[in-house]
């Protein structure tokens, strides 16, 4: 959520994000049930197909663009819940693309 923070997104937007955290982590362990296995699979899809923007924010809500057209009705999913998914599947997934640059030494600044 620093990440988040320091790009400038919105409080109340960080805010949610942090309500719905704890949720969308034991969503993401869940093995078994349909929807989530199947806003893992988009999330997943959107989060690789993304990897080169630089901005936490900007892949947030691009993934979110491609993600929620496929969710269904009945799996009531909430939007904050989804953006909660991608941000910790990109953490997950490219922790070096969104860590921030390095210098030339290798170190993160």
């Amino acid at each position: 959520m620093d990440r988040l923070n320091s790009e400038g997104c919105r409080f109340a937007v960080v805010a949610e994000l942090r309500r719905e955290w704890d949720g969308a982590q034991l969503g993401r362990l869940e093995k078994r049930d349909i929807p989530h296995l199947r806003l893992r699979e988009s999330v997943t899809a959107a989060v690789e197909s993304r990897a080169e923007l630089p901005r936490l924010t900007d892949l947030m809500i691009e993934c979110y663009e491609e993600v929620a057209p496929k969710l269904r009705k009945e799996w009531s999913f909430t939007p904050t819940y989804v953006k909660v998914f991608i941000v910790l599947e990109a953490y997950e997934r490219h922790q070096p693309i969104i860590a921030g640059p390095t210098t030339q030494t290798g170190r993160q600044d």
